[in-house]
């Protein structure tokens, strides 16, 4: 027999689940295991927050993905600037091309994918703005 645990628990079991990338089926079935430690109303509650909770977490993944491209992104934008500038210093002209504004842009597009990388997933999920009057 399970410890049975509070009603919110089951909907943070669930979030949780959601956040390791259980598919529905999966979360479902965990949930239909608990069904006779918890009242079918909690049950109930719990099982119309999976598709909520999976939902998040592909958000969640996609932000991930958005920090990823903006690391991708940056680092091209960098090497493009240091290769100008390489290139231009080595050739044979007397002057040479410091392409400072590519190298910086691309350190701060690093620097800030690099920032909502590291975020843990359930951070990343886009807060609804409610706008009060």
């Amino acid at each position: 027999m399970t410890i049975p645990l509070k009603n919110n628990e089951l909907i943070n079991l669930v979030k949780e689940m959601a956040f390791q990338g259980e598919d529905f089926d999966s979360i479902f079935l965990e949930l239909d295991k608990r069904k006779d430690s918890f009242p079918k109303e909690a049950i109930f509650k719990a099982k119309s927050n999976i598709s909520f909770h999976i939902a998040n977490y592909q958000l969640a993944k996609q932000q991930n993905t958005k920090a990823l491209t903006l690391i991708l992104l940056g680092s091209i934008l960098f090497l493009i600037g240091i290769s100008i500038t390489t290139f231009t210093y080595f050739s044979a002209n007397n002057y040479y091309i410091l392409a400072y504004g590519a190298i910086l842009a691309g350190v701060w597009n690093i620097y800030a994918g690099f920032l909502i990388y590291k975020k843990p997933l359930e951070d990343l999920i886009p807060r609804k703005r409610i706008y009060r009057r």
